[in-house]
């Protein structure tokens, strides 16, 4: 009996590796996972552009394409959860080295990543609308759309879009814009030396930025505004608790 448990387990491993495997030197990304409305997506990503779009009945579709091989600058991870689904894309670093002056001077970057912005991956991932999303990125950006559940959002060194969510939503960013549109929910948003836009949000809205501007029109919830070094435009709030701008 212990040998076939051995070998049961051991293929159910085979069968998980090959659905998640990605065909060496690939420019493009193909992924389809049971997904029910009301599940929970939690993403993890460095060096991506990633586009959340919520609609279909259910299960969700990952899409992608790089200007480089996939395999060669990311690693990419999935792992089916009880809940829901966990997606990891993580950069590849390696030594890099560059001549100049015909080679007389060498430059070694022992940490390179190797893609600039343009040729990154890019991401555009579809499930229901019912669903709960937690998404964490670093210089890339993030868009997401027609969501029915909470989002959590975290990005760094790229623009955060969120717009047509039903639900509360935690946006944060650093050194990046902040849009957040059509919220029905509470909103709480926060970025450093970057705008931020806030319009048409029925409920309470938290808003705080640091060296860059606070936009604000249509607050239908209680409005609590701080920032410094640039102005905040109110245009329209049925109740405001604080507007602050320091320096």
């Amino acid at each position: 009996m212990r040998p076939l448990l051995v070998r049961f387990i051991g293929f159910s491993f085979i069968v998980c590796c090959v659905s998640f495997s990605l065909v060496h030197g690939a420019t493009e990304l193909n992924r389809s996972f049971p997904f029910e409305p009301g599940s929970n997506l939690v993403f993890e990503g460095n060096h991506c552009s990633v586009n959340i779009e919520g609609g279909q009945g259910s299960g969700l579709q990952v899409q992608g394409k790089c200007r480089g091989e996939i395999d060669k600058y990311y690693n990419i991870s999935f792992d089916k959860r009880q809940d829901g689904l966990y997606i990891s894309i993580k950069e590849i670093r390696r030594r890099e080295e560059k001549s100049y002056l015909f080679g007389l001077f060498k430059f070694v970057n022992g940490n390179s990543f190797g893609l600039d912005r343009k040729k990154q991956l890019r991401l555009t991932i579809r499930l229901p609308r019912q669903s709960n999303i937690d998404v964490t990125t670093r210089h890339g950006e993030l868009d997401i759309r027609s969501v029915e559940g909470e989002v959590k959002a975290q990005n760094a060194h790229g623009h955060l879009n969120c717009s047509l969510i039903t639900g509360n939503v935690h946006a944060f960013n650093s050194h990046g814009q902040i849009t957040c549109e059509s919220i029905t929910g509470d909103l709480e948003v926060q970025t450093s030396h970057r705008n931020m836009s806030c319009q048409d949000i029925a409920g309470r809205v938290v808003a705080r930025n640091s060296h860059g501007g606070i936009e604000l029109a249509r607050i239908g919830g209680l409005l609590e505004a701080r920032t410094s070094h640039d102005p905040i435009t109110l245009g329209h709030a049925d109740s405001v608790s604080v507007l602050e701008n320091s320096h």
